[in-house]
């Protein structure tokens, strides 16, 4: 044993100053990345500037007002700018149009007795010209024209601009643009221009809408660039897929499948589901969307800080343990638990192990859903015990609540998938 090692098994044997010098390097490191994302200056934008990607309408939360050198910061594309431009908000939920599509089209008010019309009427009474209108007829025209709006989006969904219909002068109406956005150093995505289409999506609860990126905060760009050398250290892609739109265009290792196994054997059902070993959070975010109460455990500093940084910009509600599964005490009590690939590290030690059959026996949950490793992994050699898939189900089911058992599929990679689940009665005996 060289003496490189010997220092490593005595550090290890002290977890807490295990944990606090893993801490330290990664805070040293992170600065100094950081520092050289800084100074070095990241360049163009990342990916296609003029890309339209879709996003939830729930996302847009506020409207950025855009620097003031910026002439028409809703007609720029591909602008990578700093400062605190991005902090200048108001609430989208404040919009009058907002509020009155609501009124209308959820709650089935008349226009004439929204906020809306009253702004309208108000406006042109003062002498302005909003949307071009002067007169009450033009009022009742503009109206018209989002009431045929909204009903072209019940009817026929939320259509991109290319499927529009083009107006007598061979383009697309002015009104008839996507959603434009801007981007804040959080990753958010900010309001910029096209609030009745916004509007009429929230009030009718479209899941996803066409959008286009204009402006992008300096620090969201670093942290994209960040996201790419992650996956450059990693051969080019990323473990999980990245549940952001703006980084859609990062590779992953395995977008394969097993979320639309879980999702089609759950039938609707939710709960409070544990997610084991969590990476990204790409799970978390996919089931908070099916609408789970989610906790995400990452022992890793690393993942970890992608993963608050990616919850934060999507404004996802699940809880991020930044810990060991193993640190949470008492019984843990869940109606799914993900364990994805994640048991097999705790096969290595004898310790590791007695703390797994520890893990399981504290365990309350209905459902397990249960990924093995592959028992010719390099990384298994030398392991305390290296079950092949059947053993180590039945180490599961021996050892917990959980007594039935199925294999639900196999990823597009060929990696199984099982179900484990608790009998009505509770503990196989």
């Amino acid at each position: 044993m060289t003496q490189r090692s010997r220092g490593r098994r005595l550090i290890s044997s002290f977890p807490r100053l295990e944990y606090a010098l893993r801490l330290l390097k990664w805070r040293v490191f992170h600065a100094l990345e950081k520092a050289y994302a800084r100074y070095l200056k990241p360049g163009r934008v990342l990916g296609d500037p003029y890309e339209v990607v879709y996003i939830s309408p729930s996302w847009v939360r506020n409207k950025a007002y855009a620097p003031k050198h910026i002439d028409k910061p809703g007609e720029v594309t591909g602008l990578v700018l700093d400062g605190d431009w991005d902090r200048d908000v108001g609430a989208v939920s404040d919009f009058t149009i907002v509020k009155a599509a609501r009124d209308r089209f959820r709650d089935d008010k008349r226009w004439e007795d929204t906020e809306y019309f009253a702004a309208l009427r108000d406006r042109m009474r003062d002498g302005e010209a909003p949307y071009g209108m002067k007169t009450d007829d033009d009022l009742q025209e503009h109206l018209g024209y989002i009431e045929s709006l909204c009903e072209s989006i019940r009817t026929k969904g939320y259509r991109r601009q290319s499927q529009m219909p083009i107006d007598a002068n061979g383009k697309f109406p002015r009104d008839e643009r996507e959603v434009v956005v801007h981007i804040n150093r959080h990753g958010q995505y900010n309001f910029a221009g096209g609030r009745r289409r916004l509007a009429i999506a929230l009030a009718l609860g479209i899941e996803k809408i066409p959008v286009k990126v204009n402006i992008r905060h300096k620090e969201w760009e670093s942290f994209r660039h960040e996201v790419l050398r992650e996956a450059d250290r990693k051969g080019g892609r990323v473990t999980q897929p990245i549940v952001h739109p703006d980084l859609s265009f990062v590779d992953s290792k395995h977008d394969d499948g097993r979320l639309e196994m879980m999702l089609s054997d759950l039938q609707g059902r939710t709960g409070r589901l544990l997610d084991i070993g969590c990476e990204w959070g790409y799970f978390c975010h996919r089931f908070e969307e099916a609408g789970f109460d989610c906790t995400a455990v990452e022992r890793n500093i690393k993942p970890a800080y992608f993963l608050r940084k990616f919850r934060r910009a999507l404004h996802r509600r699940f809880e991020i343990v930044n810990a060991s599964i193993f640190d949470l005490q008492g019984t843990l009590s869940y109606d799914v638990v993900l364990a994805l690939n994640i048991f097999h590290h705790f096969l290595k030690t004898k310790e590791h192990h007695r703390l797994l059959i520890d893990l399981l026996n504290r365990l309350d949950t209905d459902i397990m859903y249960f990924g093995p490793h592959n028992t010719g992994e390099a990384q298994m050699k030398g392991a305390y015990r290296n079950l092949d898939h059947g053993d180590f189900v039945n180490l599961i089911t021996e050892n917990s609540v959980l007594c039935n058992q199925k294999l639900l599929g196999h990823s597009r990679d060929g990696r199984p998938l099982y179900k484990i689940w608790r009998a009505a009665e509770g503990r196989a005996e």
